[in-house]
C-alpha cells in the first residue's frame, strides 16, 4: 500500500522559524517600549520646565501686584505705610522688604501688611490684615508667613529687589527691578524671571 504524501503546509513551523520569529517580535516590543519610556521622559521633562516657568510666574505676578497697590489709602489722600517705616515700600535689604495698603476684603480687615523675604532656599510671604489702619504692622511684625512655593519641588537660588528713586518737587517714587531664580529639587531645571515695577502711589 503506497504511503500518502504529507504537503510541505501541513509540516508546521521549524525551531529555527519560531526562534527567529520570536526574536523578531522581543525586538519590536523592546523598540516600541524604548520609544515610548523616551516620549514618557521628554514629556516628563517638559511637565517640570512648564511647572518651574508657570510657578515663578505667577510669584512675580503677586508681587507685582503688591509693589503697584502699596500706600494705596482709598483716596484719602495719604500714602499707608508699615507701622515706624519712612517710605511706602520699606527696603530692610534686597531680599527683605515690606508694605502696606488698603484692599476691600471679605473679612471687613482691609489694612494689609505684607512682607517678603528669602530664607534660605525658601521665598517667604507674611500678610496680615487690620480693620483700621491703626492696626497696620511693623514689617517684623506680621504674622501669618508662608512659603510662597512648594519646596519639595522648588528651590529659590537668588531673590532681590533694587529700588531706582523717582521725585518731583512735591512726591516721590521708585522703580524696582525685582529678580528671582530657582531650580527643581532635582537641579536638573534652572530659569530666571526679571521685572521693572513702578510704585503707582507716591509719597
Amino acid at each position: 500500500m503506497a504511503t500518502p504524501l504529507v504537503s510541505n503546509s501541513a509540516q508546521g513551523y521549524t525551531l529555527v522559524e519560531v526562534l527567529l520569529a520570536a526574536s523578531i517580535g522581543v525586538i519590536a516590543i523592546s523598540t516600541i517600549g524604548a520609544v515610548f519610556i523616551s516620549a514618557q521622559r521628554v514629556a516628563d521633562e517638559k511637565s517640570q520646565q512648564l511647572y518651574l516657568l508657570q510657578a515663578l510666574s505667577s510669584t512675580f505676578q503677586t508681587i507685582e501686584e503688591d509693589i503697584q497697590r502699596a500706600g494705596f489709602d482709598n483716596y484719602h489722600g495719604q500714602s499707608l505705610m508699615l507701622d515706624g517705616a519712612s517710605q511706602v515700600i520699606e527696603l530692610h535689604n534686597s531680599a527683605d522688604f515690606g508694605l502696606a495698603y488698603y484692599r476691600p476684603m471679605s473679612d471687613g480687615k482691609n489694612y494689609r501688611s505684607v512682607r517678603y523675604y528669602l530664607d534660605g532656599e525658601k521665598l517667604v510671604v507674611c500678610e496680615q490684615g487690620a480693620s483700621s489702619k491703626e492696626g497696620i504692622k511693623s514689617r517684623l511684625a506680621i504674622a501669618s508667613c508662608r512659603s510662597m512655593l512648594d519646596e519639595k519641588r522648588i528651590h529659590i537660588t537668588a531673590f532681590s529687589m533694587v529700588a531706582t528713586p523717582l521725585s518731583s518737587a512735591t512726591a516721590s517714587s521708585a522703580i524696582y527691578r525685582l529678580r528671582l531664580s530657582a531650580h527643581t529639587s532635582d537641579s536638573l531645571y534652572m530659569r530666571t524671571l526679571e521685572v521693572d515695577v513702578k510704585q503707582r502711589n507716591w509719597q
